[in-house]
């Protein structure tokens, strides 16, 4: 998970948080908790983009129009496919920054790429 490079920890005592902290390693590599805590959280991702490229201003890719494709998950990989057009970046870059606030996981840019095609 060298890609979350955010994470902090809170315990939990009485059902209130009290402080965080953050950890001196993440999981280990092949952790078995790790696919499930991807999917957890790819979960609240895949409902924030549904619901926001429903909006109008949202083109999606070509390639991606007919079934709706918005984006693709593999093993700890996210595919994100729109037109290359300003609004539909824009809603793009929104989810990512919304997720980011409300999960506390950021894009880490070193280990992330854009591609484009037909623009």
């Amino acid at each position: 998970m060298e890609c979350v490079s955010t994470s902090s920890f809170s315990v939990a005592l009485n059902g209130s948080l009290h402080g965080f902290f953050s950890g001196k390693r993440g999981l280990r590599q092949g952790d078995p908790i790790s696919p499930a805590l991807f999917l957890l959280s790819m979960e609240y991702f895949s409902r924030l983009v549904k619901r926001k490229t429903s909006d109008s201003e949202f083109n999606f890719h070509p390639k991606c129009e007919k079934l709706k494709i918005t984006h693709l998950l593999f093993a700890d990989d996210l595919m994100l496919f729109s037109q290359g057009d300003l609004p539909s970046i824009h809603i793009l870059m929104e989810c990512l920054r919304e997720f980011r606030d409300i999960s506390g996981l950021a894009v880490n840019t070193s280990k992330s790429c854009i591609f484009t095609a037909g623009i």
